[in-house]
């Protein structure tokens, strides 16, 4: 009754949904920690290297042009297509078998390193 689907039949609409949701959750959550940070006046070295982590790992596009043309630019619509893309390709793992709970924790894992490494760029720049 409740079968995998075929390759052909593509990704199931509520994992999908599930998956998405989990991740523009940690975008959003994370994007907004990391601006609320950054936005201060009176931001600590540190701190703001924390913000600038959480600010790139929630918005990994927008991070990515921050690193490269300085200033705190938005690219919302290329931030959620990442997201949704990650979480389609998260789903295509799952229905081959494998755990939506370690995926989706590395999924977050990956944005984070991500987030770290685009923080060291800017910092040695």
């Amino acid at each position: 009754m409740n079968q995998p689907a075929s390759p052909s039949e593509g990704v199931g609409c509520r994992p999908l949904l599930t998956v998405t949701g989990i991740l523009l959750a940690f975008a959003t959550g994370a994007t907004a920690l990391g601006l609320s940070i950054l936005l201060r006046d009176d931001v600590s070295d540190v701190l703001e290297r924390v913000g600038f982590v959480a600010y790139a790992s929630g918005a990994p596009v927008s991070g990515l042009f921050a690193a490269l043309a300085g200033g705190l630019p938005l690219t919302l619509y290329l931030d959620v297509l990442v997201w949704v893309l990650a979480a389609f390709g998260v789903v295509r793992l799952v229905e081959r078998g494998r755990s939506l709970p370690r995926l989706v924790l590395a999924v977050i894992g990956v944005a984070l390193v991500f987030g770290v490494a685009i923080s060291t760029l800017v910092e040695l720049a």
